[in-house]
Protein backbone atom coordinates (compact mmCIF):
# COMPACT_ATOMS: atom_id res chain seq x y z
CA UNK A 1 0.00 0.00 0.00
CA UNK A 2 1.54 3.31 -0.76
CA UNK A 3 1.95 6.14 1.42
CA UNK A 4 -0.72 8.68 0.26
CA UNK A 5 -3.75 5.81 0.16
CA UNK A 6 -2.75 5.16 4.29
CA UNK A 7 -2.60 8.91 5.33
CA UNK A 8 -6.18 9.36 3.02
CA UNK A 9 -7.59 6.18 5.61
CA UNK A 10 -5.84 7.49 8.40
CA UNK A 11 -7.46 11.44 7.90
CA UNK A 12 -11.00 9.47 7.60
CA UNK A 13 -10.75 7.55 10.53
CA UNK A 14 -9.68 10.84 12.57
CA UNK A 15 -12.23 12.83 11.12
CA UNK A 16 -15.39 10.81 11.22
CA UNK A 17 -18.99 12.87 11.92
CA UNK A 18 -20.88 10.77 14.64
CA UNK A 19 -24.06 11.41 15.06
CA UNK A 20 -24.76 11.58 19.24
CA UNK A 21 -28.17 10.13 19.45
CA UNK A 22 -26.67 6.82 17.66
CA UNK A 23 -23.81 7.00 19.55
CA UNK A 24 -25.63 7.35 22.99
CA UNK A 25 -27.63 4.92 22.27
CA UNK A 26 -24.73 2.30 21.01
CA UNK A 27 -23.38 2.95 24.76
CA UNK A 28 -23.93 3.08 28.14
CA UNK A 29 -24.66 5.96 30.42
CA UNK A 30 -21.02 7.23 31.68
CA UNK A 31 -23.00 7.47 35.27
CA UNK A 32 -23.81 4.13 36.67
CA UNK A 33 -20.50 2.71 35.76
CA UNK A 34 -21.77 -0.80 37.31
CA UNK A 35 -24.17 -1.42 34.92
CA UNK A 36 -21.58 -1.89 31.88
CA UNK A 37 -19.50 -4.11 34.46
CA UNK A 38 -22.64 -6.13 35.48
CA UNK A 39 -23.08 -6.75 31.52
CA UNK A 40 -20.03 -7.38 30.81
CA UNK A 41 -19.59 -10.19 33.90
CA UNK A 42 -23.21 -11.93 32.84
CA UNK A 43 -22.19 -11.90 28.92
CA UNK A 44 -18.88 -14.01 30.30
CA UNK A 45 -21.50 -16.06 32.01
CA UNK A 46 -23.44 -16.70 29.62
CA UNK A 47 -20.88 -17.93 27.52
CA UNK A 48 -19.06 -19.38 29.97
CA UNK A 49 -22.39 -21.42 30.37
CA UNK A 50 -22.72 -21.76 27.01
CA UNK A 51 -19.31 -23.26 26.64
CA UNK A 52 -20.21 -25.61 29.39
CA UNK A 53 -23.71 -27.10 27.81
CA UNK A 54 -21.74 -27.38 24.25
CA UNK A 55 -18.86 -29.14 26.26
CA UNK A 56 -21.13 -31.63 28.35
CA UNK A 57 -23.25 -32.09 25.30
CA UNK A 58 -19.42 -33.34 23.54
CA UNK A 59 -18.91 -35.14 26.36
CA UNK A 60 -21.67 -37.13 26.61
CA UNK A 61 -21.51 -37.44 22.92
CA UNK A 62 -18.62 -39.21 23.04
CA UNK A 63 -19.11 -41.41 26.37
CA UNK A 64 -22.19 -42.47 24.03
CA UNK A 65 -19.64 -43.48 21.53
CA UNK A 66 -17.38 -45.69 23.81
CA UNK A 67 -20.07 -47.24 25.09
CA UNK A 68 -21.01 -48.29 22.04
CA UNK A 69 -17.79 -49.45 20.75
CA UNK A 70 -17.52 -51.21 23.94
CA UNK A 71 -20.51 -53.19 23.71
CA UNK A 72 -20.20 -53.49 20.22
CA UNK A 73 -16.86 -55.20 20.64
CA UNK A 74 -18.27 -57.14 23.58
CA UNK A 75 -20.99 -58.39 21.54
CA UNK A 76 -18.70 -59.61 18.84
CA UNK A 77 -16.21 -61.30 20.75
CA UNK A 78 -18.96 -63.36 22.15
CA UNK A 79 -19.75 -64.61 18.32
CA UNK A 80 -16.09 -65.41 17.85
CA UNK A 81 -16.29 -67.04 21.07
CA UNK A 82 -19.54 -69.08 19.67
CA UNK A 83 -18.38 -69.60 16.31
CA UNK A 84 -14.89 -71.05 17.49
CA UNK A 85 -16.41 -73.44 19.58
CA UNK A 86 -19.34 -74.22 16.77
CA UNK A 87 -16.18 -74.48 14.55
CA UNK A 88 -14.14 -77.06 16.63
CA UNK A 89 -16.99 -79.68 17.16
CA UNK A 90 -17.73 -79.20 13.50
CA UNK A 91 -14.05 -80.53 12.90
CA UNK A 92 -14.26 -83.44 15.84
CA UNK A 93 -17.49 -84.52 14.28
CA UNK A 94 -15.91 -84.44 10.73
CA UNK A 95 -12.91 -86.82 12.00
CA UNK A 96 -15.73 -89.14 12.84
CA UNK A 97 -17.24 -89.21 10.09
CA UNK A 98 -13.80 -89.34 8.35
CA UNK A 99 -12.94 -92.25 10.57
CA UNK A 100 -16.71 -94.04 9.59
CA UNK A 101 -16.38 -93.92 6.08
CA UNK A 102 -12.77 -95.59 6.21
CA UNK A 103 -14.14 -98.36 8.04
CA UNK A 104 -17.38 -98.69 6.25
CA UNK A 105 -14.90 -98.26 2.95
CA UNK A 106 -12.46 -101.33 4.28
CA UNK A 107 -15.83 -103.35 5.43
CA UNK A 108 -16.91 -102.70 1.55
CA UNK A 109 -14.24 -104.38 0.20
CA UNK A 110 -13.97 -107.08 2.61
CA UNK A 111 -17.44 -107.39 1.74
CA UNK A 112 -17.35 -107.54 -1.96
CA UNK A 113 -14.26 -110.01 -1.92
CA UNK A 114 -14.87 -113.54 -3.22
CA UNK A 115 -13.41 -115.09 0.30
CA UNK A 116 -16.19 -113.49 2.31
CA UNK A 117 -18.97 -114.65 -0.16
CA UNK A 118 -17.59 -118.14 -0.24
CA UNK A 119 -18.04 -117.74 3.62
CA UNK A 120 -21.41 -116.58 3.61
CA UNK A 121 -22.46 -119.25 1.35
CA UNK A 122 -20.78 -122.00 3.36
CA UNK A 123 -22.61 -120.63 6.39
CA UNK A 124 -26.02 -119.17 5.46
CA UNK A 125 -26.86 -121.02 2.75
CA UNK A 126 -24.94 -124.07 3.86
CA UNK A 127 -23.71 -124.34 0.07
CA UNK A 128 -20.94 -127.08 -0.59
CA UNK A 129 -18.43 -127.10 -3.09
CA UNK A 130 -17.84 -130.46 -5.62
CA UNK A 131 -16.24 -133.22 -4.14
CA UNK A 132 -17.30 -131.86 -0.39
CA UNK A 133 -18.74 -133.16 2.56
CA UNK A 134 -21.05 -131.29 4.59
CA UNK A 135 -21.29 -132.33 8.15
CA UNK A 136 -23.46 -130.03 10.85
CA UNK A 137 -22.80 -129.94 14.15
CA UNK A 138 -24.89 -128.50 16.91
CA UNK A 139 -23.64 -125.43 18.16
CA UNK A 140 -22.43 -124.79 21.67
CA UNK A 141 -25.49 -122.66 22.10
CA UNK A 142 -27.94 -125.39 21.60
CA UNK A 143 -26.14 -127.61 23.82
CA UNK A 144 -26.37 -125.22 26.60
CA UNK A 145 -30.11 -124.85 25.80
CA UNK A 146 -30.42 -128.62 25.91
CA UNK A 147 -28.69 -128.93 29.38
CA UNK A 148 -30.88 -126.47 31.35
Amino acid sequence: MNKKGKRLREFEKNNRKFNVRTFDKRRPSRTEEEKPQEVKSSVKEQRKKKKRVVLNIKRLALSAMVVLFIVSVGVSGVKMIRLQSEYNDLVERKEKLERLKAELTAELEYVDSDEYIEQQARKSLRLVMDNEILFLLPDEDDTKKDEK
